[in-house]
């Protein structure tokens, strides 16, 4: 599949896990992808960054999280 950079409004919300989770679980539609999670919150960013982290290496999956609180970075 093609790398691609998405970018995930809300990704300190408390759904954000759940998504990263479910991009974790198709990890092969999205290996060698960025995913970009974009909040307003810095400390929630961060907790779920290191989560989606932790599943992505878990699977051996090389999927990059970032994050910012400027959407038009994103």
């Amino acid at each position: 599949m093609a790398r691609i950079k998405l970018a995930y409004i809300g990704g300190g919300s408390t759904r954000a896990a759940g998504t990263m989770a479910s991009f974790v679980h198709q990890g092969e539609n999205f290996d060698g992808s960025e995913v970009v999670l974009i909040d307003l919150d810095e400390e929630r960013l961060g907790i779920v960054k290191t989560i989606a982290q932790k599943m992505a290496s878990a699977r051996g999956l090389d999927i990059q999280f970032t994050t910012t609180t400027n959407r038009r970075e994103g």
